[in-house]
């Protein structure tokens, strides 16, 4: 919850000093967030 809501800061933050267009940079960062999750859980996951 709480890696979620620094997220939202993140990206409030970035939207809010990005005058040009915040959206790919949103989306940059939320596609990178969603590959370090699903790595997290995929390494949480895996058997040892």
């Amino acid at each position: 919850m709480t890696s979620t809501l620094g997220l939202i800061g993140l990206v409030s933050y970035l939207s809010r000093n990005i005058k040009d267009n915040p959206l790919p940079y949103a989306i940059k960062i939320l596609s990178t967030y969603n590959r370090f999750v699903k790595s997290l859980v995929s390494s949480t996951l895996t058997p040892y």
